[in-house]
């Protein structure tokens, strides 16, 4: 069991993480900017909608 474990870890461990992580980083890359553009985008609309002290003391 542990030979065979031995055998199959290091082709999964050095084929599937580099491809996923890549794969993941460009999600997390496009999925970090949307969400700053939605949380910039509801700020200003917040501040532009309610009093700017109230919501800054909300949002910390």
């Amino acid at each position: 069991m542990s030979s065979g474990e031995l055998s199959m870890s290091p082709t999964s461990i050095n084929w599937l993480p580099r491809r996923t992580l890549l794969v993941y980083l460009l999600f997390v890359d496009r999925l970090l900017i949307v969400v700053y553009a939605v949380t910039q985008i509801l700020s200003f609309v917040s501040l532009s909608l309610n009093s700017p002290m109230k919501r800054e003391l909300g949002l910390l």
